[in-house]
Parts: C-alpha cells; structure tokens; sequence
C-alpha cells in the first residue's frame, strides 16, 4: 500500500525535529520538495538540509513552480 506522509519541520532548525518526525523521515522511500521561487528558497534549502541529515535511502524530488501545478506532492 502507498502511503502519503506529512512531515512539519517544527521550529525550521536541522536538530530540532521530534522523534515521531525522524521515524517517518527515515521510513519515507520518496520525497518532493516544491522549488517556490527564490523569495522561499531558504526553505527549500532547509528541507534538502533535513533529508540529507536523516533519510538515508530515500530519493529527493525538487519541483519547480510549473510542476507544482500539475499535481507535485509534497511530503516535507
């Protein structure tokens, strides 16, 4: 069965996830990540940061603005 997670990256700090946010990161198989444009790339920047930190064999997805569109899903 496929599953859709959503992850919250809580206070927006690397170290600063809960355990339960660990656990699924490192469950999760696929990530998408939606590229907003510059004005949110820092956010980007810290959930690429996130799934190079704690998932360690899932493959990363980035979306542009055009995809998002078109039904990108993303889980972090």
């Amino acid at each position: 069965m496929k599953r859709i997670r959503a992850i919250g990256v809580g206070a927006g700090g690397i170290h600063l996830l809960t355990v339960q946010a660990v656990e699924a990161l490192r469950a999760t198989d696929v990530f998408f990540i939606f590229d907003m444009g510059e004005d949110k790339a820092e956010l980007a920047n810290l959930r690429k940061a996130i799934c190079a930190c704690y998932c360690t064999r899932a493959a990363l997805q980035v979306c542009g603005p055009a995809q998002s569109a078109t039904g990108c899903i993303a889980v972090l």
